[in-house]
């Protein structure tokens, strides 16, 4: 039986590593990846761009640590869970993933765009 004082955990360095690619890569993926449409170009001169950009790049490093983290900690939850159990479980997370995909919010659709306030860009 493992206790909590032989839990393993991730070195420190490999969480922090890990947390800090995945956000340079996020915010390198977000700037080369904005700016190709008329909308995206206006979209990305707002102030509040740069402010979203952040926010999500900050996000990401943190699942990612958060992940990185408990990986360790998983695992051995699983080994003791058993095949079954884990499987089970890894099926339900994917069917509750699928279901926010299919059932979940929608982004605004053109329609809908009338009733959101003007950012200070043109629409096209």
């Amino acid at each position: 039986m493992v206790t909590s004082s032989t839990l393993p955990a991730a070195p420190g360095r490999v969480v922090r590593t890990s947390a800090v690619a995945a956000a340079c890569a996020a915010f390198l993926l977000l700037q080369v990846g904005s700016g190709h449409t008329p909308s995206s170009r206006s979209f990305a001169a707002l102030p509040a761009f740069d402010t979203w950009i952040w926010a999500y790049t900050t996000e990401v490093g943190a699942a990612v640590a958060i992940g990185t983290a408990t990986l360790p900690v998983f695992r051995v939850l699983a080994e003791q869970a058993g095949r079954r159990t884990t499987t089970l479980m890894g099926s339900a997370w994917l069917a509750f993933g699928v279901l926010i995909a299919a059932f979940g919010p929608r982004a605004l659709d053109e329609d809908n765009r009338a009733l959101t306030p003007d950012l200070g860009h043109t629409r096209h």
